[in-house]
């Protein structure tokens, strides 16, 4: 199994998702739309596996997110 992690200090996808609620009024990314179904079918297809994770720190605050690809070769 190949692994590929990926981590980010930003604000997490909930507060990203909450953010762009209120500053897109109508807005629809169909960037984002594309690769959620990208990945979708990569999982569906292989048994390869990507899976986001939410990080926090100690105190409970989002700290980032971590997206992981197994890759089974």
């Amino acid at each position: 199994v190949l692994v590929y992690t990926i981590e980010d200090n930003g604000i997490g996808r909930k507060k990203a998702a909450e953010l762009n609620a209120v500053n897109r009024l109508s807005h629809n990314s169909y960037g984002l739309q594309m690769s959620s179904e990208r990945i979708q079918l990569f999982n569906e297809k292989n048994e390869n596996t990507v899976v986001f994770t939410d990080l926090f720190d100690d105190q409970g605050a989002a700290a980032g997110t971590r997206v992981e690809i197994y890759l089974y070769v």
